[in-house]
């Protein structure tokens, strides 16, 4: 009784266009008040939960006598109580929320991420039990009867544009306030709520509505026989910066509003997703952007600057912090070997100057160096990392792609970086030299990263890129002890690979030494003035010089072999088959987190005990 009041009011609260379907006029209405109809669904939330953390048949528990006789529960007829209700609830969200029924869509969204919490709580796997999820997903693939038509493509475009929106709590004495500090870190639980809320920017509909769309996107389809309707949706969604389509939203407000929050686990987990499995999100993310428009995102970058850059360089800067953390450096990783995989980012990236000093990458002070210098400098510390501590193969594989696809068109790489490309090499050649009597494994896992860096670096010798690199020459002539040692390594394999590097290495030095040698006949002669040294200069000039000539002599070649990104069949842990169950457990997680006010029973959960 207490469900069918609640549908009763939902439907009267309904906007306009609906009324005239759902409300008879002899129905009687109990709860004509918003704030009446939020504290009934706050109490219908808590007795959901309660039953599906004790795993009872909730379905059972909402059946009515209008439910279908059928044997299977995914069947109802279409005043099934249940339905009836979820429908109600999803016609409110659809629409656009307002200071007035503000607090109402974040109930609504309260209640259907425990709806979705069925997916955390282990089950006896002898009698699965149909959830109310499973009835929720079931009716949103229902594209031909009823209202139902509307519940994923409405409802993924509404979280979207809540996401987009950030909207805060509108009110102090609203419910969205409790919402809104359990969503403070925990070092401010201390301070007074309405000092500290009025000075700190939390958004509990946007973040809320972000997790929401994660866990049905992400939700388990392999218990039904249709594709996951509201994941259909994601990847149908249209550039509305493009095109005039209704099921769309505009991708630039997105990237930069994730490009804010890319720090935030489950805010990268969307923008990951929506990379994944939405083409035109990426091809938007390659169009120039408006520089006017998304200054705060784009203030360290130059006006050619793309989406692309806008997202890159906070990803890299969530690289930079949580290169310790596997697991959320897999999926920033994986968004920058998606995203390199198109030629026009990777260019974009090596023409965009930094103008800025980079703040967060505290090894060296950077200012005015190229997007693609950045990359690389945090690749090398990502990978001597892995080396050193993670031994992860995931994120070795991941991040010699990605170095493999920057270095393909490479182009006046900062100092820093060609010298951070050479000490990597240094160091695993090293450190394998020093295992290679001890632990075989461990040093073939040194020497078969030296392989890959080396293979990187010949990138940059070739005739195409040459003219580019003179910065590069220059450091390799600066650490040809290191690479000359290389020359008699027993590995005949990497002999074969250093070899185009230590041609071209002894081409720049004969031209060095020509030119040293030239300096000293003028010297001779009385037409220059003593000096020991070419300067740093004049020998870049001679660098610049060598690399024209031989640039001309040779055809130049475009590439032609990039690392790709493999979606969900590129399984994230060694253990699991799907890439799904690894992003359910990292987000109910992040679910709990962000939901201190749920209370949940985290004892219970397999999800979260599992991570």
């Amino acid at each position: 009784m207490l469900i069918r009041h609640v549908t009763r009011s939902l439907r009267y609260m309904s906007p306009s266009r609906h009324l005239s379907d759902t409300i008879a006029t002899t129905t009687t209405v109990l709860a004509t008040e918003s704030y009446i109809v939020i504290n009934v669904l706050f109490v219908v939330r808590h007795l959901l939960k309660h039953f599906i953390e004790f795993n009872c048949d909730v379905v059972q528990l909402f059946a009515s006598e209008g439910a279908s006789s059928a044997t299977t529960a995914l069947a109802p007829s279409d005043n099934d109580i249940a339905v009836e209700f979820l429908d109600a609830l999803v016609h409110v969200l659809v629409d656009t929320s307002s200071e007035d029924t503000h607090d109402l869509h974040l109930e609504g969204i309260n209640f259907l991420l425990v709806l979705a919490s069925s997916t955390a709580y282990p089950t006896k796997p002898m009698s699965p039990r149909t959830t109310l999820l499973d009835v929720f997903m079931h009716h949103a693939q229902r594209k031909g009867r009823g209202r139902s038509v509307q519940w994923a493509s409405g409802l993924v475009k509404r979280l979207l544009l809540s996401y987009v929106d950030q909207l805060p709590a509108p009110r102090m004495d609203s419910s969205a306030a409790v919402a809104a500090v359990s969503a403070l870190p925990p070092s401010a639980a201390g301070w007074n709520v309405a000092d500290f809320f009025s000075d700190t920017p939390v958004f509990p509909l946007a973040d809320r509505s972000v997790l929401l769309l994660l866990l049905l996107v992400l939700g388990d389809s392999r218990r039904h026989s249709q594709p996951n309707p509201f994941r259909e949706a994601l990847a149908t969604l249209a550039d509305r910066d493009e095109s005039t389509a209704p099921h769309g939203i505009p991708f630039s407000h997105v990237a930069e509003v994730g490009g804010r929050k890319m720090r935030t686990e489950f805010h990268a987990m969307l923008v990951y997703h929506i990379l994944l499995w939405n083409p035109p999100f990426r091809d938007a993310l390659c169009r120039p952007v408006d520089v006017d428009h998304f200054v705060s995102a784009t203030r360290s970058l130059s006006r050619d600057a793309t989406n692309a850059g806008v997202q890159v360089m906070p990803l890299l800067e969530a690289i930079y912090i949580y290169t310790l953390d596997p697991p959320r450096l897999y999926v920033y990783l994986a968004m920058l070997v998606h995203l390199s995989e198109n030629p026009l980012v990777v260019q974009t990236l090596h023409h965009t100057q930094v103008q800025d000093h980079v703040a967060w990458f505290t090894e060296r002070y950077l200012c005015d160096v190229s997007g693609g210098s950045v990359v690389v400098l945090v690749l090398c510390r990502v990978l001597k990392a892995n080396l050193s501590v993670l031994h992860d193969p995931v994120v070795q594989s991941m991040a010699l792609g990605l170095l493999w696809n920057v270095m393909q068109f490479a182009k006046a790489l900062h100092a820093s970086a060609t010298q951070s490309l050479l000490k990597l090499l240094a160091h695993a050649t090293k450190k394998e030299r020093q295992l290679r009597a001890i632990d075989t494994d461990a040093a073939s896992a040194y020497l078969a990263t030296a392989r890959d860096v080396v293979v990187c670096i010949e990138l940059c010798c070739r005739p195409r890129l040459l003219p580019s690199n003179a910065q590069l020459i220059y450091s390799l002539l600066h650490a040809s002890d290191v690479l000359d040692a290389l020359a008699v390594h027993p590995n005949e394999a990497f002999r074969d690979d250093i070899a185009p590097v230590l041609g071209t290495l002894a081409y720049f030095k004969a031209i060095v030494d020509q030119a040293e040698d030239q300096e000293d006949e003028a010297v001779a002669d009385g037409r220059a003035v003593l000096q020991q040294h070419l300067t740093m200069e004049q020998v870049l000039e001679h660098i610049q010089g060598g690399c024209k000539t031989l640039a001309q002599a040779t055809a130049s070649q475009q590439p032609d072999v990039y690392y790709r990104y493999e979606d969900e069949r590129f399984t994230m842990d060694a253990r699991q088959s799907d890439g799904s169950d690894f992003f359910l457990q990292r987000l109910w997680r992040e679910t709990v987190r962000h939901t201190a006010d749920f209370a949940w029973s985290v004892d219970k959960m397999a999800s979260t005990a599992e991570s």
